[in-house]
């Protein structure tokens, strides 16, 4: 069961039934595994007090007090009106966030973050890299997790709920070639990553009508009759989906060809169809992406931007939704998800459970809407245990 977990009001926690794990704290309704704001996931007015009780609560926050007790900070006679007021306001933001359309895909997602667990560090490879590094922002990250603080995300710091986090250990910021720091939790154990293949491609075509199981970049190439390298497509695409300039790929490969083939991927991505969703969907009068999570982007005019919002952000539901579900199918006892890396998850399997894993998870992700979204799965060293589609 999970609760709402309701601070600074007595000199303990209380706690009421909810679907979400959350915490309030007389201002705002906050994740409790995501340093998340729930009122504005959910488009829902955050908490005003009364004047007397805003004075009471000012004066806590001036003096730095952590232990709020705000019942007995009162006199007698505002006790029973403010225990009232809370009570109506929890209850309020319960009806309002069940009422929003995006509450049951946000809420399946709780269970992928319950069940993240401790990373573990191998001390000397870390020494080594802290050795070797002589970048201060990088050196101060690595200390981070040899100190084994905890890795806090957010979703509600962007425009389009992409994972970011303040956090002095982030894995959002720590470069590749230093996540074999990590090791298993089990005796014998190995880390993966599970990561979705071209997915924001991949649900723009969905998204026209599409579907696309196989490698998109070889679909690109076969369908057009020019010689052009794989990496060219790929650069094209990035063009199309963040709405970038072409003007790079002209010292690469002909204006024609370039025509050619850009106009091709906007038609292959379904560019047309996808910029007239992220236009027209909205909820309360706020742009959301296709699952209905407001994305906060009003003031935007720019279509290149309103489209990247709009992918972007259905792409992380996507993938927080699939990892979801893909972690439902294994054995709990021998998985444990460890670290979210925005479309990718680093897990740690036990070594005798590593061949059912493999099947499980190369069945990819079958989103009910939007069909399959396949994933690829390698070890930190680059080993590949399912032949990635790209």
């Amino acid at each position: 069961m999970s609760f709402i977990n309701i601070k600074k009001l007595f000199s303990k926690d209380i706690e009421f039934p909810y679907e979400i794990d959350c915490i309030f704290d007389l201002s705002f309704f906050q994740n409790k595994f995501l340093k998340d704001n729930l009122n504005k996931t959910f488009s829902i007015k955050e908490t005003t007090f009364s004047n007397d009780v805003e004075k009471h609560l000012n004066i806590f926050k001036s003096l730095n007090v952590e232990n709020i007790n705000l019942v007995e900070s009162l006199p007698k006679s505002k006790k029973n009106s403010l225990i009232k007021f809370v009570k109506d306001e929890i209850q309020s933001f319960i009806e309002e966030a069940k009422l929003d359309r995006y509450f049951s895909v946000y809420n399946k997602q709780q269970d992928l973050y319950r069940n993240i667990t401790k990373y573990n560090v191998d001390i000397k490879a870390l020494n080594a890299y802290l050795l070797l590094e002589q970048n201060e922002t990088l050196k101060t990250n690595l200390l981070g997790f040899k100190s084994n603080k905890e890795v806090e995300y957010s979703r509600s710091e962007t425009v389009t709920g992409r994972l970011s986090s303040k956090s002095q250990a982030n894995i959002l910021t720590l470069p590749r070639k230093y996540r074999n720091i990590f090791k298993s939790s089990f005796e014998k154990g190995k880390l993966f990553y599970i990561d979705f293949v071209s997915l924001e491609p991949r649900i723009m075509r969905k998204l026209g009508g599409w579907d696309c199981q196989g490698d998109i970049y070889e679909e690109i190439m076969s369908s057009l009759e020019l010689d052009i390298d794989r990496s060219i497509v790929k650069q094209a695409i990035i063009s199309a989906v963040y709405g970038s300039s072409k003007k790079s790929l002209y010292s690469k490969i002909s204006k024609d060809k370039v025509d050619q083939l850009c106009s091709y991927i906007d038609k292959y991505l379904c560019v047309d169809q996808c910029l007239e969703m992220a236009q027209e969907s909205s909820e309360n009068g706020r742009r959301t992406n296709f699952w209905g999570r407001a994305l906060w982007n009003n003031h935007v005019i720019e279509e290149n931007v309103i489209l990247n919002n709009y992918v972007q952000s259905t792409a992380v539901d996507v993938a927080l939704s699939g990892f979801t579900k893909v972690y439902e199918r294994l054995d709990k006892n021998q998985a444990k998800p460890v670290f979210i890396i925005h479309d990718a998850l680093m897990i740690d399997i036990k070594e005798d459970y590593i061949d059912e894993f493999v099947k499980e998870v190369k069945q990819g992700y079958n989103c009910n809407i939007l069909g399959n979204f396949p994933i690829s799965i390698e070890d930190l060293y680059g080993t590949k245990y399912w032949r990635s589609l790209e």
